[in-house]
């Protein structure tokens, strides 16, 4: 009985141990492994991240699941997640200054599909620093050294009026048992800049630093590279450092003006013709025609008829104007055919102008076959005329057995006078004389058109009421063009006839440069540049285009003042040299040709070598001479 009592004992205290048992692992795996029922869809983890200490929400607090990280808490602390499969994860909160935890969730078996957990993290404890001697201790005495200023980028790129900025960075290098000291600081600029600090100085202790920023505002607008000066001086030790930093100021281009936006645009409002007309006889065609723009145009009008050109004329039109047109034509065979009107713009040389076309049909019966049988032999062969009525031609129709007949313009195109040479700024005036012989019909209208260095500058519409000489006064404003040779091209254009003249005039005065004295010395070709204008000249460029060398840049020329430059031929390759020195308002070019080109050094040289080559030869032979003369006889005659 005793036996069995204490067995049954020991049965109760096992049973009690291990319910003991499975309570605690029970509650280990609740706090590190949380195991989710199978049958959820997707679980929902909530967690609460808390300091040890404060028991304060911790926020931005990392979260990372399986190493990778997967949000943030919030500002309290908070941070909710949706986990869609059963597999076993890590979840790790990391936080600056605490230690990191780890906790793993098993979804398997748990309970619910909610999961809330708290986790406090333990911040970790900073340890003191040990405190340094006294600075009065002799063991450890004070060691001054100069400041360190760095300052980035070391160089910096900007354009006249702009504004940079550097940073700047001062460290005290004083030993770390000396005083706290007071830091000034100041830079220097060269004129044409503005540089200033956002800190003038401040108090720092040895082995640390400040930073700031440097500002310099670019008044200049010569490019180059300035450099900057920057200053930092320890007052308590009276310690100084100096160091350098550079500004490069680039040349501004010049904004280029937006182009007002050009309307143009032609309609040919109506184009009228009969539908039916007689053969041999006349039939007026009319047309209306308008102009959208916003400048005066000069516009061509062409009629065909049947694909052939029966007229051709120019017609000066004002801003949206239009006008009407007609013309007489004669059709000489029955059946249908096509009047067609061709407007466009003209300019010389253009050969796919803006242009419109408007077509009509009509057909052409003979309305006189009867009449014509019964007119006698004399009326038949009697000519029939016609004139087309517009500006320039005048066609006769005539019988079959009479040849057509062709009255043309004959117009003499006077020479033009213009000076060589005309100071810049100063009005080119000119007369463009124009004698008209002979015309088939007036008034005869015609063009001049006026172009400088194949670009045009004005033009002039003329009419003729009868035969004579007209003049065209022309003036062209030199303040629009650089100084230096230009070209003038004068050209005329009536129906079809044109001529042109061309002349040639030079800009001087105000921006002028000029290549002067070109010499060969040696292996150097030298020549002078030369600023023959009424300013200082900045920023030239000299370069020799031909062998694509750059000589000088970036040089400034006062009012007439001159600077020598040389070339090295054993550099050159072409026989033939082309000189170009520019700035933004004037520019010069010159060619040489070395084959032909005469130098006077050269020229000097090879006389001086020529004449001591004679004189040695004169001298040689003077004494070769006198040798021969008294050279003594080996024998003597004996007496006799």
């Amino acid at each position: 009985m005793k036996k069995l009592t204490k067995i049954a004992i020991i049965l109760v205290l096992f049973t009690f141990l291990v319910s003991i048992s499975q309570n605690a692992l029970a509650h280990d795996l609740i706090n590190n492994i949380i195991y989710p029922r199978e049958s959820c869809i997707s679980y929902r983890l909530n967690l609460i991240v808390l300091d040890l200490q404060t028991k304060t929400p911790i926020s931005n607090a990392k979260i990372y699941m399986d190493d990778k990280l997967i949000g943030k808490t919030n500002q309290y602390g908070k941070f909710f997640y949706i986990i869609e499969d059963n597999k076993l994860h890590k979840i790790r909160i990391e936080k600056e200054g605490y230690l990191p935890k780890t906790i793993s969730i098993y979804p398997m078996g748990m309970a619910s599909c909610y999961f809330k957990k708290i986790v406090y993290l333990e911040r970790i404890q900073e340890q003191p620093q040990p405190r340094p001697p006294s600075p009065i201790n002799p063991l450890y005495p004070c060691e001054p050294s100069n400041p360190l200023v760095l300052i980035f980028p070391s160089i910096k790129e900007g354009y006249p009026s702009d504004t940079i900025t550097y940073k700047l960075k001062i460290v005290n290098k004083n030993s770390f048992f000396c005083q706290p000291s007071k830091i000034k600081l100041w830079v220097k600029c060269k004129s044409g800049f503005i540089c200033y600090t956002n800190k003038k100085g401040t108090i720092l202790a040895p082995l640390s630093s400040f930073t700031t920023t440097l500002y310099v505002k670019i008044l200049t607008k010569t490019p180059g590279i300035y450099p900057i000066e920057i200053y930092a001086k320890d007052l308590t030790y009276n310690k100084e450092t100096k160091i350098l930093g550079f500004v490069k100021v680039l040349k501004k281009k010049k904004p280029k003006p937006k182009p007002k936006p050009k309307i143009f645009e032609i309609e040919i409002l109506s184009l009228d013709v009969p539908s039916e007309v007689c053969i041999n006889n006349e039939t007026e065609a009319k047309a209306k025609v308008k102009l959208i723009s916003n400048r005066p145009s000069l516009l061509f009008v062409n009629w065909m008829l049947d694909d052939n050109l029966i007229s051709q004329t120019l017609n000066f039109f004002q801003i949206n104007q239009t006008k009407e047109f007609s013309i007489n034509f004669v059709v000489k065979e029955e059946g249908n055919h096509t009047i067609k009107i061709i407007v466009g713009k003209y300019f010389p040389y253009d050969y796919n102008p803006i242009k419109k076309i408007k077509v009509k049909s009509f057909y052409a019966i003979n309305c006189t076959k009867e009449m014509e049988e019964n007119k006698t032999e004399e009326e038949i062969t009697k000519p029939k005329v016609s004139y087309h009525r517009h500006v320039y031609h005048r066609h006769v129709v005539v019988s079959e057995n009479v040849s057509k007949e062709e009255k043309r313009i004959e117009i003499n195109f006077l020479p033009i006078q213009i000076p060589e040479k005309i100071k810049y700024g100063k009005k080119l005036n000119f007369s463009v004389k124009i004698n008209l012989t002979e015309s088939p019909q007036y008034p005869t209208y015609l063009t001049v058109f006026v172009y400088v260095d194949e670009k045009m500058d004005s033009f002039y519409p003329i009419s003729f009421l009868k035969e004579g000489l007209k003049e065209v006064k022309v003036s062209i404003d030199t303040s629009k063009y650089s100084a230096g040779n230009h070209s003038l091209f004068v050209y005329l254009i009536v129906n079809g006839i044109s001529k042109n003249q061309t002349k040639l005039f030079e800009i001087v005065g105000a921006h002028c440069i000029e290549i002067l004295d070109i010499q060969k010395i040696g292996n150097y070709l030298y020549f002078k540049v030369r600023n023959c204008g009424n300013y200082d000249e900045e920023n030239i460029s000299v370069k020799e285009m031909n062998n694509k060398l750059e000589i000088a840049k970036n040089i400034t020329l006062k009012r007439n003042s001159e600077k020598v430059f040389g070339i090295d031929l054993n550099e050159i390759k072409t026989k033939k040299l082309k000189l170009k020195v520019e700035n933004d308002y004037a520019k010069v070019c010159k060619e040489i040709s070395l084959e032909k080109a005469i130098f006077i050094s050269e020229i000097f040289f090879k006389i001086v070598i020529i004449l001591l080559i004679a004189s040695l030869l004169a001298y040689g032979i003077y004494r070769y001479q006198q040798i021969q003369i008294r050279k003594i006889p080996e024998e003597f005659p004996k007496e006799i």
